[in-house]
């Protein structure tokens, strides 16, 4: 049974602590970064794309930081596309990196795994919304309070097209 009740959490099945999670989140954004970097050395002329400490070391706190709010942000991406009728009507769950299962109370769990393994344009999609969300809820704000700006520079989420942008944001994305 696959439901998007808030208060459930996807990963308690796993059976682990959160700093564990938060280790292996950890470890996997740093193995993908050394990954990034092995394949930038690999390509002639794009020596220079790789990721330098600090860069790699945002990468990996943003990382971290989505994964250990995975419940929360998925709860808050489903609510928003929810609220925008034209997305289910017209069958745009999947630029979202959602399925309709995940809109109904009884919806098949497994359908919903499996999917998402096999489709690498569903996940990729999930993932950026999810990170958008984390920006925008969580690291932006935090980052205001202190009267910061983030590592890099950013100001914002530039990486999602305008129809998502509205979806996610509906209170201005500016």
């Amino acid at each position: 049974n696959y439901s998007h009740n808030p208060s459930s959490n996807k990963l308690a099945f796993l059976e682990v602590e959160p700093i564990e999670v938060a280790m292996a989140a950890g470890q996997l954004a740093t193995d993908a970064i050394d990954n990034r970097a092995k394949s930038s050395t690999a390509v002639k002329g794009d020596e220079s794309s790789a990721f330098n400490q600090e860069e790699g070391q945002l990468i990996a706190g943003r990382i971290v930081g989505v994964v250990m709010r995975w419940t929360e942000l998925e709860s808050l991406l489903i609510e928003q596309v929810k609220k925008t009728s034209w997305v289910l009507k017209y069958g745009e769950e999947a630029s979202f990196g959602l399925i309709k299962e995940e809109f109904e109370e009884d919806g098949n769990d497994s359908q919903f795994k499996e999917r998402l393994k096999n489709d690498p344009l569903l996940r990729m999609c999930r993932a950026e919304c999810l990170y958008a969300l984390f920006l925008r809820t969580i690291e932006m704000p935090s980052m205001a309070k202190m009267n910061q700006i983030p590592a890099d520079g950013s100001s914002g989420v530039d990486f999602l097209d305008a129809e998502r942008m509205e979806v996610l944001f509906p209170d201005g994305f500016e």
